[in-house]
Parts: structure tokens; sequence; C-alpha cells
């Protein structure tokens, strides 16, 4: 097979296509659809995993001290958490910044501070931010093996939530994405089949007269790789124009949401769905031409 023969190769799967268009239609549109959903699962991940980061990248730990810790102990702990590593800031608050916060939160009138009588049951605490997210898992394990800690919170609860959910959201995505490509494969597979059926007399003379596989198979490769590829382009099209208008409502609408806008990894998925689609085309074709050749 030379290269003289390509354009050959693209003029018959070209009239094909022609020929069974209700059929390339209908296979264009079913990878059109299922590629449009396997972009909406591959983008809820990216989303979920960029939520994830940024919760991780901004969260702060507390360390909460025993509430009877000297104020010249809990001033001289500031050295030590700022030597461990992984800890970028520690701020010291004291229980009377603390109580003021409260009062400031609350009001200072509410029955929550009308109970307390000029008390002050709060105790000192730092506020540590680290230089990566990885760390604070480190941290807070260190920190809370100190002396006079009585306590550490970094909201890892929230945290764990929004993993499993990742995780979740993974696992059904991969379900849809096998089940949707399958079913895309297959379709294209029998489009491809028909064309071969009507021409399976022409295909055994040509393998009569000393044609070589690949030369019969080109057409129909091609044929589904045409269909597989311009259906997964209808669907990044689409997709992206979509989820950008929903980024454009969310970010108006959903102040503490921010969605991923880097247009590297947009164009990553879009780029991702192009080749699945693509591939499913060439494959599906490939497996509906191969019984024809054993002539």
């Amino acid at each position: 097979m030379g290269i003289r023969n390509v354009g050959y190769f693209f003029s018959q799967a070209l009239q094909s296509i022609g020929r069974n268009r209700l059929m390339s239609l209908a296979t264009v549109m079913t990878v059109t659809v299922s590629m449009f959903i396997v972009g909406i699962f591959m983008l809820l991940v990216v989303n979920a995993n960029f939520f994830l980061d940024n919760l991780q990248a901004s969260a702060e730990i507390a360390v909460f001290l025993h509430v009877d810790t000297p104020r010249e102990e809990a001033l001289a702990m500031e050295e030590t958490i700022r030597a461990v590593p992984g800890v970028s800031t520690a701020r010291f608050v004291s229980k009377e910044e603390g109580l003021e916060q409260l009062s400031s939160r609350f009001g200072p009138e509410t029955d929550l501070m009308l109970a307390l009588d000029g008390g002050n049951p709060l105790p000192d605490y730092y506020v540590l931010q680290v230089s990566e997210p990885e760390y604070l898992s480190y941290v807070s394990q260190s920190v809370e093996d100190m002396e006079y800690v009585e306590k550490v919170d970094y909201g890892q609860s929230v945290m764990e939530k929004v993993f499993h959910l990742v995780e979740y959201i993974s696992y059904i995505g991969m379900v849809i994405i096998v089940v949707l490509f399958l079913s895309a494969m297959f379709l294209i597979s029998t489009t491809i089949k028909l064309t071969v059926f009507s021409r399976q007399k022409e295909i055994k003379v040509m393998k009569y007269v000393g044609s070589s596989d690949s030369f019969i198979r080109a057409p129909f490769l091609i044929k589904g790789t045409l269909l597989g590829l311009v259906g997964a382009l209808i669907a990044a099209g689409a997709l992206y124009i979509s989820y950008y208008m929903l980024v454009d409502n969310m970010t108006a609408a959903i102040t503490f949401v921010t969605p991923m806008t880097d247009m590297l990894v947009i164009f990553r998925v879009m780029g991702a769905l192009v080749a699945s689609g693509t591939l499913i085309g060439l494959i599906g074709s490939n497996f509906s031409i191969r019984r024809y050749l054993k002539v």
C-alpha cells in the first residue's frame, strides 16, 4: 500500500459515507452524545480534584492549648511550632482576642455572651498555615504531640468527604465511559459491516486478483475513523461552549465555588475526547472488516 493510494482510500471512504447517509449520520450522533457525556464526567472529576486542591491549599490548622496553659508557655511554643517542617506561618491568638471575635460574630447581647457573665472559658490557640497541602497531616500530628496542646483541627472530615466524593464520581464515570465507548464502537462496527456486506462480492474479487488485506481494509478503516472523529469534534465543541457558559453563570451566582478555568487542562480534556472518538471509530471498523477478509 503506497502513498499514491491514500487519495483513492479517502475517496472510497467518502463515497461510502455518502451512500449510507442515514446510518452514517446515526453513527456520528451516537458518538457525539457518547463523547459529550464522557466529557461531562471528565470535567466533573477535574473540577472535583481542583476543588480539593484549593481546599487543601487554603486550609488552616487550629492548635488549641489547654485552658490553664500559662501565657508565657503559650507564647514560648511559637518558636517550637515554627520549627516543624512544612509550617509556613504560625499566628498566636490569645483567649482575649478569641472572645472578641466571638462577641463580634454573635453580638455582645446574645444569650451566649450574657451567659459568660464576664468570664472567658476560651483557650489560647495558634493558627498555622503549611507550605504545601501534603504537609497538613504531618504538621497536625507533629503539633498534636506537643506539651500543652489539647486539640488540633484542620477540617479533615470535610476534606475526606470531598475526597470520597471525587472517588465516587471517578468510579461511576469509569463505568459510564466504558458503556458509552462500547455502544459507540458497536454502532460504528455495525455501520461498517453493512457497507462491507453490500460489497462482499467486490471484496472477494479483489482478494482473488491478489489485492492485499491492507489495501481492502484501508477505505473501511478510514470511514470508521472519520465517523468517530467528526462525532468527537462536535461533542468537544458543544462541551467547550456549554462548559464556559455554565462557568460564567456559576461564577456570578455562587461566589464560594471556583470552577476550573485553566485553558491547558480544558484543552487536554477536549483533546482526550477527540482522540477517544477517533480511536473508537478505528477499532470498531477494524473489528467489522476482519471476518470478511477470510476468503
